[in-house]
């Protein structure tokens, strides 16, 4: 019996355990599945509300984009009309007798000819003044050898102006190792022209204008046109821009000894320059420096020959000869 007890209570102590298990489960479960359903519902309700608000920011950001674009669709459609009414009315225009050239007039040119230039230039009358692209024509027509530059103007409805800028001769040069110096300027054969800045732009044709001095001493050089003489160097000196600084100096028009006067500027490497006059032979040394001092010495210095009419006797001038004297030597 005491057995049955024993067994009896530890049936009842587990029984009690196993209770008391189930009771704690049931008071969990209790309290939290009302707590979760909530927390469901409350989520559920979120998530719906995220939606709606998505829903509702998609919608007014498609209304906005419309509200964007619709204006500038009307724009662009409005552009391309516009657009097109000009392109039509320009061609009108263009076709137009109103706007055909009737007047082209060439200004500036001395040794041009003016139906050269138009011809290079293709402008004729008959042309549309609103189709014609001036820097074309221009470039074209810079294209001739004595033109420098050229400048464009419409005088509507249907006048062109041309206005060229030839270059100006200021002397002419001949090559060493070139043609041979012996008449050439009275041919032409071997010179070119050389213009105010230095540059040889073409060469002397047979019945040009050769009244002009003649640079020599220069190295023979492939591209001769083109080339900046002013700018050469000969034997590691600036012989040549010394040269172009004489050549300035007589062209300012001095009576004494103007450009006309100089036959030839010889550039030597061991001599510096070498001036000769037209009417007398004997050579005139300005040496590698000190240009324009020794330029206007040699001004008063001639004067004064002049005056006293012995530069016939001259024989040789050294305006190098020492640092403020000039020898002159007389012939015997």
């Amino acid at each position: 019996m005491a057995d049955n007890k024993v067994k009896y209570g530890k049936q009842v102590k587990n029984g009690h355990f196993q209770w008391l298990k189930k009771g704690r489960s049931a008071l969990i479960s209790t309290l939290v599945t009302p707590l979760t359903k909530a927390m469901d519902s409350l989520h559920g309700r979120n998530r719906q509300r995220r939606k709606q608000q998505s829903r509702q920011t998609s919608w007014e950001e498609k209304k906005d984009f419309k509200q964007l674009v619709r204006p500038m669709v009307r724009i662009l459609l409005l552009t391309i009309l516009l657009l097109t009414a000009a392109g039509s009315g320009y061609l009108s225009l263009r076709n137009s007798d109103t706007f055909r050239l009737q007047t082209i007039t060439v200004l500036g040119n001395r040794v041009t000819l003016e139906n050269e230039l138009l011809a290079l230039g293709k402008v004729e009358t008959g042309q549309s003044l609103l189709s014609l692209h001036a820097k074309e024509v221009a470039a074209r027509i810079t294209a001739h050898a004595w033109i420098d530059r050229v400048r464009i103007e419409r005088a509507w409805p249907d006048t062109l102006m041309i206005r060229v800028y030839e270059h100006r001769p200021l002397a002419m040069v001949i090559f060493s190792g070139g043609e041979e110096k012996e008449n050439s300027k009275e041919s032409g054969k071997g010179l070119y022209y050389v213009d105010q800045n230095g540059k040889v732009f073409t060469s002397v044709a047979l019945l040009q204008d050769k009244d002009f001095p003649v640079i020599t001493g220069l190295p023979l050089s492939a591209n001769r046109i083109g080339i900046d003489i002013a700018q050469m160097q000969l034997a590691n000196t600036d012989l040549p821009a010394r040269a172009f600084r004489f050549l300035h100096l007589a062209a300012r028009g001095n009576l004494t000894l103007p450009l006309q006067s100089i036959s030839e500027l010889h550039l030597d490497a061991e001599k510096g320059l070498i001036v000769y006059l037209v009417d007398y032979p004997f050579p005139i040394y300005m040496g590698f420096d000190n240009t324009r001092e020794r330029f206007y010495q040699l001004v008063r210095l001639l004067d004064r020959l002049y005056r006293k009419k012995k530069i016939q006797d001259i024989d040789e001038i050294r305006m190098d000869y020492l640092e403020g004297r000039i020898l002159v030597a007389m012939a015997q």
